[in-house]
């Protein structure tokens, strides 16, 4: 292996760094946001729009990103050091600090390389996995190569520890079977629950959307509980959290309940009045004009536009969910295992 400067070292990974974290948030900020924009909760100047300047495209675009940023940042801070721990721990072990340095700066290459060209593409693709996936094909590489060469006085006799390198196979697999199976349960559970609770359940069940946001409310919580904060997991214990997080959503969803009860029950002083629209033009009344029926708003229908509001700020939620979900599992993948830049050694 060259003998390469720990200065230089240093520098080459920061700045590889920077350039992953740049390429992560043209990608990831997309997978996150993309359900809210595409369905018009969330607004900005369309890009390929050539009537926009670029500075007006900056602009639009600028509270979206800090909306995101927002959210991954407090994903990363309070619930991320799991998925970095493994990542940069429990992956591949052993082998000297340069070794382990290098391994780090070939690993950013690959996942600038995989996130900037899929980006460029239009194509979604997550970092996690090709940091992953690289961290897990330099060692396998650095231990068939460490196998066929026996000579590694000159690592001792600089004062490094020459620990052998092994890939953790039983970390990998289960990683691996994480990444087969997301795809299909996530098309599963999003299949059945349109088919459950899709458009017509919430326009005309009244308990639809508050069920409906009690779920989402429930998963959040689970993810919070669960693998947030240490101090928050310890103080609530093993079986405590899932408990918690279904009190939560159950509390959440009722409240949601009893105010649309309410609401209801103050709309139907209201229901009995038919509401005639006049023409603002008309003075007189034509007798061959075509009758205007009464229009009879009742205390089971609400008027479009506020479910289309209460489906937008739902919705505006759930993107701050996925936003700090996904903060948590993967922002810090940049720093991974490289203790020539500062992490454990």
């Amino acid at each position: 292996m060259p003998d390469l400067n720990p200065t230089l070292l240093a520098v080459i990974g920061v700045g590889l760094a920077i350039c992953v974290l740049c390429v992560m948030g043209a990608n990831d900020v997309a997978n996150v946001l993309g359900t809210a924009y595409g369905a018009g909760a969330l607004r900005a100047p369309a890009h390929s729009s050539s009537s926009l300047s670029v500075w007006a495209r900056i602009k639009g675009a600028v509270p979206l990103v800090l909306f995101a940023g927002v959210f991954e940042f407090a994903g990363a801070l309070f619930a991320g050091s799991s998925v970095t721990e493994h990542i940069s721990e429990q992956l591949v072990t052993g082998g000297t600090a340069r070794q382990r340095a290098v391994s780090a700066l070939g690993t950013l290459v690959a996942s600038f390389a995989l996130v900037a060209g899929s980006t460029v593409a239009a194509l979604p693709v997550s970092a996690s996995h090709a940091t992953a996936s690289a961290i897990v094909a330099a060692g396998a590489f650095q231990a068939w190569q460490q196998g066929r060469d026996t000579n590694t006085t000159s690592s001792v006799a600089a004062g490094e520890i020459a620990l052998p390198i092994q890939v953790r196979w039983s970390s990998v697999v289960p990683i691996v079977i994480v990444w087969l199976a997301s795809p299909i349960v996530g098309f599963l559970a999003g299949y059945v629950l349109y088919f459950i609770c899709g458009a017509q359940c919430i326009f005309e069940e009244p308990l639809g959307l508050p069920l409906l946001a009690g779920s989402i409310m429930g998963s959040l919580f689970v993810f919070i509980f669960i693998a947030g904060p240490p101090d928050l997991r310890v103080l609530l214990g093993r079986w405590s959290a899932p408990v918690t997080a279904a009190i939560s959503s159950l509390v959440f969803t009722a409240s949601m309940v009893m105010f649309l009860i309410k609401r209801r029950e103050m709309l139907a002083r209201y229901s009995d009045a038919p509401f005639v629209p006049a023409s603002p033009s008309a003075t007189t009344i034509d007798a061959e004009a075509p009758s205007i029926d009464p229009i009879h708003e009742t205390a089971y229908l609400e008027p479009p536009y506020r479910y289309a509001r209460g489906l937008r700020l739902l919705m505006i939620f759930t993107a701050a969910a996925i936003a700090f979900a996904h903060g948590g599992n993967g922002k810090f993948i940049a720093q991974e295992e490289n203790p020539e830049f500062g992490t454990r050694d």
